[in-house]
């Protein structure tokens, strides 16, 4: 797809406050969750992945982001966080360089695996709106709205 990501329609409310001709169509067509909508902890993942992602469906209830759209995202997020400490813990057990059977040190398998990883929560957190400027913005959009609110509120007392 060509040209800029499509800034989601809630967002763009926020932001303008009133939407004019197709942002308020888009606004009337986005899905809305029911309310036997939220997603449940999938059956299949392991102990500590089920631990992780009850933690993240919680972060996300609490900016009203947990939705079913974002359970594919949810699941991969858990595994890789649990993935991500497991390399984590080995590289603190074995260190950073290991001697290869030539005798000369090489870095530890998992210490690249472990960045990797990085990478992938880096970008399951951005697809969320979980990095730390997603939620500046959610936080400043939702506070410039509430201001707004308490104006008008001001000027029709």
């Amino acid at each position: 797809m060509k040209g800029r990501k499509p800034i989601p329609a809630s967002i763009l409310e926020l932001e303008k406050g009133k939407l004019y001709g197709k942002q308020v169509q888009r606004i009337d067509n986005t899905p809305k969750d029911g309310k036997n909508m939220k997603p449940r902890c999938p059956s299949h993942l392991s102990k500590d992945a089920k631990r992780e992602w009850k933690f993240y469906a919680k972060v996300l209830q609490n900016y009203n982001l947990f939705t079913v759209a974002n359970q594919a995202i949810l699941d991969l997020l858990a595994v890789n966080t649990v993935q991500y400490k497991e390399c984590l813990q080995k590289v603190e057990q074995l260190g950073l360089l290991l001697e290869s059977p030539n005798g000369f040190p090489v870095y530890n398998p998992y210490w690249s695996a472990m960045n990797k990883t990085e990478d992938k929560i880096h970008k399951c957190l951005s697809e969320l709106g979980l990095s730390s400027a997603g939620l500046a913005k959610i936080g400043s959009l939702a506070a410039g709205a509430i201001s707004k609110k308490t104006k008008m509120e001001e000027l029709l007392d």
